[in-house]
């Protein structure tokens, strides 16, 4: 009798730790509301949703720029064509940092330029891990010789728009957001807004880092118009809040 009684408090408390542990890792994607598939009005931004995430096209004269590559390079590849956009035309990739679900579909645009920050090569050539023992990867067909690294405060000229990179570390070393025409803010994982407030994304590296970035550009961000983000849609800047 006692055997089974210590047996059964080993399954439940196997059991409540398994239910913890599932809750710390998937809890956070239940509060994400990436922005759906359409056009942003009167700012020739497209936003592509991606399964979890979502990427977002600029148009420009020069052909599109595409911030993040997302995580599901077959589906992206079907909403693209159903939105009349031919990867080919994609001619610039901004990675706001290298995690998977940022990089995905990067074989799908064999046209473009790839642009990453200068502190992420860091978790690609092995010196840095993202979790346990494992950096990030690019997928099969991209090297990391072709990406060219930036820094910040570094500025893009693509037709008629100018794309600034400016380092935000704490979710990852080398974590960029990328200011257009200096209207608009594209944060990738930078922060989570939530209710127009800011606060540390999930699954980031560094906390304290994290909220240093938001300290540090919270009013270059609030000048802008628009703040677009990878997991929880686009906000006017000028309502965000550190939360």
């Amino acid at each position: 009798m006692k055997k089974n009684k210590k047996k059964w408090i080993i399954i439940c408390a196997a059991v409540a730790v398994a239910v913890v542990l599932i809750l710390v890792n998937v809890g956070p994607f239940l509060s994400m509301s990436p922005a759906a598939t359409g056009r942003i009005a009167d700012t020739g931004i497209i936003a592509v949703n991606n399964s979890m995430c979502s990427v977002y096209l600029v148009e420009s004269s020069e052909g599109y720029a595409l911030i993040d590559a997302g995580i599901n390079m077959n589906g992206l590849a079907k909403t693209l064509a159903e939105l009349g956009v031919d990867p080919a035309d994609v001619k610039y990739v901004f990675l706001t940092h290298s995690d998977g679900d940022h990089v995905a579909a990067l074989p799908l645009f064999p046209n473009a330029a790839i642009y990453m920050g200068e502190d992420e090569k860091q978790l690609l050539d092995g010196r840095t891990n993202r979790s346990g023992s494992a950096g990030n990867s690019l997928p099969a067909g991209i090297d990391l010789s072709s990406i060219i690294l930036l820094g910040d405060g570094q500025e893009i000229m693509i037709g008629e728009r100018v794309i600034k990179a400016v380092k935000a570390p704490g979710h990852t070393p080398g974590s960029m957001l990328y200011i257009a025409d200096g209207k608009y803010v594209f944060s990738g994982d930078a922060f989570k807004i939530a209710n127009h407030k800011m606060s540390v994304h999930p699954y980031t590296m560094d906390a304290k880092t994290s909220n240093d970035t938001m300290q540090r550009l919270y009013g270059e961000i609030t000048g802008t118009e628009l703040t677009v983000t990878a997991h929880y849609g686009y906000y006017s800047s000028a309502n965000l809040i550190l939360g």
